[in-house]
């Protein structure tokens, strides 16, 4: 049985609340958005949606107090109806995309005003007008690209120029017959864009080319699909949704079937990965409110509701996982406060050589695993949306910078707590993509026999990141079985060649013997 989500607050935003999100570096901030339709009105040309009717919005940026429970309105800018807004946190830089009746898309970004914050608006662009942008996704943090969904069943890439305020249009195409209600990057690779419409159909896009033929078209959906995201910690696991209320967990590698489906009985109008917590997906379900999803990863099929918020009785359009405390009891917060001292301290003792110590505190303190291996940024796949949390970290990077023997050292300790972690089943199936692309880095980088037993398991390793790292350090054998493991038999047998031919040098190659042997 779902668990009941309680209301710790609520505000009263006038409109119709249709999307909001929390502030990626500023957790006490949020921004809502708003509609409403207003019929036979004579409004600005830009807001009208039919000759008599106009869509009118706004943005209310809030404040969340956790330890009173108390949300306050900071500011409230008027605009065009609200369809989707989005943050980018880029360069440490919060910027807002924010897409509407108008048909333009507006970017915005967060400032200090006497203590408090307000949103400024930086650009503007017309992407589709007379017809209404519906959707908007980020490419990733350090790739300021945005693409946008319309009701014209075109999706669009518009991008940040240099000076990172100005808004330039890149592509645009025809996606969908009717309206293209949604479009969101693969945030594994973000060539990708992946688009649903009101013609039931799912579709993939490679934007190196022209767009005119999708790489995918899937319709397992039988009504207008809605909702698209995809999973910021497991690479290729996407999630759609629609109108005909179902939740369909997707690996992009294979969409002839979904991974699991969930029947949340409503129609799915927003999805949320956790930020931190792979397997949990919030979804805004209009007439059956919100649910929480667990997305069982060893269990293959299913997914289930775990929680559920019904108490508004009113259509449920925009959710977001919360980033800051909801203050709750003392024990909770002074169990948090005894977490984070004892990863600081955790790191304390790594910084000083006492790697026994260091590692029973950060053990206690469940420290994630990303901390460590971030210590050396390279070790982090390219693709990795991790932001470090505990304070320390660059004067590790410093220490490890300035000794050799210091680093080795400390490389050898963060190896072995991948390793740890690796298993640990809970973390594991949360952070694979990470730890077994930090293992296979490691592994290369010191030339350990232990690599070829990684690539020829069941890995989960970037594959990008483990092509570049394995050339950069002339591990071409490890590369031609990795290549093998990836169904490349192709590049494999090349690169096998050219390790034969000598064209390529490996010093762990001893002959075509080392090939037969390892592929029996």
């Amino acid at each position: 049985m779902a668990s009941k989500i309680s209301t710790i607050a609520q505000i009263d935003t006038k409109f119709n609340a249709d999307s909001v999100e929390w502030c990626p570096t500023n957790p006490p901030y949020f921004v809502c958005g708003t509609y409403q339709l207003v019929e036979g009105t004579s409004a600005p040309d830009e807001l009208k949606s039919s000759e008599n009717n106009s869509r009118i919005g706004s943005m209310i940026l809030f404040k969340f107090d956790g330890a009173s429970k108390c949300l306050s309105e900071v500011q409230t800018v008027s605009t065009a109806a609200v369809t989707d807004m989005k943050w980018c946190d880029y360069n440490g830089t919060p910027l807002l995309g924010v897409t509407s009746s108008s048909g333009k898309f507006d970017l915005y970004s967060v400032v200090e005003n006497n203590d408090a914050y307000k949103l400024k608006n930086l650009s503007s662009i017309d992407v589709c007008s007379p017809n209404l942008s519906l959707s908007l996704d980020w490419a990733r943090n350090t790739e300021p690209k945005v693409t946008i969904s319309d009701s014209g069943g075109c999706v669009s890439v518009v991008k940040l120029a240099e000076n990172g305020s100005e808004v330039l249009l890149d592509q645009n195409w025809k996606a969908h017959n009717f309206d293209a209600w949604i479009t969101a990057y693969d945030r594994w690779n973000t060539h990708i864009v992946y688009s649903g419409g009101d013609d039931c159909l799912l579709k993939g896009w490679d934007t190196r080319t022209e767009c005119y033929k999708p790489i995918f078209v899937n319709k397992n959906h039988t009504m207008g699909v809605c909702a698209i995201q995809s999973n910021p910690l497991v690479e290729h696991v996407f999630a759609s949704g629609s109108y005909d209320e179902q939740v369909h967990i997707w690996d992009s590698r294979s969409m002839r079937e979904p991974l699991a489906t969930c029947d949340v009985g409503g129609g799915v109008w927003r999805l949320k990965w956790h930020p931190r917590k792979a397997e949990y997906l919030l979804a805004a379900c209009c007439h059956s409110g919100f649910h929480v999803l667990q997305f069982h990863t060893k269990s293959e099929g299913k997914a289930e509701v775990v929680a559920s918020y019904t108490a508004h009785e009113s259509l449920a359009y925009g959710a977001d996982w919360g980033r800051c405390s909801s203050g709750g009891d003392h024990g909770d917060g002074l169990h948090e406060l005894v977490i984070r001292v004892q990863q600081q301290a955790g790191f304390v003792y790594l910084s000083e050589g006492k790697y026994r110590q260091a590692s029973e505190l950060m053990h206690q303190g469940n420290l994630d695993v990303r901390e460590l291996i971030g210590i050396f940024p390279e070790l982090l796949s390219t693709n990795s949306h991790f932001k470090s949390e505990v304070p320390g970290i660059e004067s590790i990077r410093q220490l490890a910078k300035s000794d050799p023997e210091v680093e080795k050292n400390i490389k050898i300790y963060v190896l072995e707590y991948i390793e740890q972690s690796k298993g640990q089943d809970s973390v594991y199936n949360t952070l694979k993509n990470e730890i077994d692309t930090a293992l296979l880095k490691l592994y290369a980088e010191e030339n350990s026999p232990i690599l070829e037993d990684l690539i020829c398991s069941n890995n989960a390793c970037v594959y990008e990141d483990s092509v570049e790292w394995l050339k950069k350090h002339k591990r071409y054998h490890s590369l031609a079985l990795f290549y093998n493991t990836r169904n490349e038999p192709a590049k494999a047998l090349d690169t096998w060649k050219r390790l034969v031919d000598k064209d390529l040098e490996d010093s762990n190659f001893t002959g075509i013997e080392h090939i037969i042997k390892c592929l029996t």
